[in-house]
Formats: C-alpha cells, structure tokens, sequence
C-alpha cells in the first residue's frame, strides 16, 4: 500500500510541473544571455531519482516458497445407526448323531442273514432250440434235460409237470434219488398248431416240500 501511494506522489509532481511549464509566460529576451532550462531532462532527472528512492525503500523479501501439497489420508468412520442396532441370533440346527445299536432292550433290530438254496436245477439241453420255427401242426417232441446243481441229494419226492401250449398238462412224474450233478429227462409230445403264433410249453420242478424251485420254458414259433 506505501509503493502505490509515492508512485501516485510521483507522477502527481510530474504533472504539476508539467503545467507550470506549459503556463508560464515567455519572459522578454533579457539583455544578456542567460543558461536555458531544459524540462525534458528535468523530468528525467527526476524520475529517476524517485524510482531510486523508491527502489532503495522496498524491503528486498525473498520470494515465498512454493506450498507442497500435503497428503492427508482418508479415515473413514462407519457410524452405525442405531434403529438398525439389533442383537441378530444365528440358529444353528443340530447336527444329526449316528444312531448306535443299543445294548439291550429298546427297539428290535432286525438281522440280515443272506438267503441260502439248497436245491438248484439248470436246464443243460433242450431240443429243439427256443426259439425255432415250425409249419402249422408240425409233429415234434420236447425235450429237456435238467441236472441238479443243489447242496443236496434229491430224494424220491421230487418230480416235475408239463404243461403244453394249449394248456394241457402232464405229471407229476418222480424224479427219484438224484445226486448233486446228475441229470434226468423229460419229454413231452407236441404237435404245433394250425394258426401261425409264438407259443410256449413249460416245466416245473418241485422239491420234497412242494415247492415250485425250477422252471424251464421252451419257446417256438409256428409260420
């Protein structure tokens, strides 16, 4: 604020000698010759000895260093509200527990004992083929031979049925004593029908406890 008020002082001075100068009358030539003011260099004169008075009064101030920018970190604060400020309960279900056979009493338990057959038959021939193709009222026996694979020797109550396609049935015919690996023979009459069709005959075989435990299909076709 001090510079700019001697720099208007300044130019103040400049202006008012200006105008004196500009309104003084010319004076009569004097009789001698006198030393000619010169105004321009006045004025020069002048400015440059206030600007160097001016300079001289400007406290020299160094020049303010640049700010360096400051890193501030971000803190961010969570505030929880306080409608939402509830105590939540997890619910966990419980877990299943292997149930142990108890030592006794309670509940039954049942026991698995895998299923045993003592009396086993297969059919190791049967002529014709399943499965063969005859004219209508073909004439042809059936023939099976079944061996037993059983754990046991069969006795004289066993024996089997036949029973032909067209429903008739034949037996019971007694095996007999038959060891474990031997083979009996069975053979039935058969005369395929006239309407052409697949048609089957069938074997049973029952043990001494009249059980039904074999049974051996053959199947034919008539064209």
């Amino acid at each position: 604020m001090k510079k700019t008020n001697t720099i208007t002082l300044i130019l103040g001075i400049l202006l008012i000698t200006a105008l004196l100068a500009g309104c003084t009358p010319a004076a009569p030539a004097p009789a001698e010759s006198q030393p000619t003011l010169d105004v321009a260099a006045l004025k020069a004169e002048i400015a440059s000895t206030v600007i160097a008075e001016i300079t001289q009064q400007t406290p020299t101030q160094p020049a303010p260093a640049a700010e360096q920018p400051t890193q501030t970190p971000w803190v961010i604060t969570a505030t929880a509200d306080p409608a939402q400020q509830q105590t939540s309960q997890v619910v966990v279900p419980p877990l299943p527990t292997a149930t142990k056979k108890p030592a006794g009493g309670g509940a039954v338990w049942p026991t698995i004992t895998p299923t045993y057959y003592t009396d086993v038959a297969r059919t190791s021939d049967l002529q014709p083929r399943s499965y063969s193709v005859f004219p209508p009222r073909y004439d042809f026996d059936t023939v099976w031979t079944i061996e037993n694979t059983g754990h046991r020797q069969w006795n004289g109550n066993f024996y089997y049925k036949m029973r032909r396609f067209d429903g008739t049935e034949f037996g019971p015919v007694f095996v007999g004593a038959l060891k474990v690996g031997e083979t009996f023979t069975a053979i039935m009459d058969t005369v395929a029908p006239a309407t052409p069709g697949n048609y089957t005959n069938t074997l049973y075989l029952t043990n001494d406890d009249g059980v039904n435990f074999f049974t051996s299909v053959f199947v034919f076709t008539v064209k």
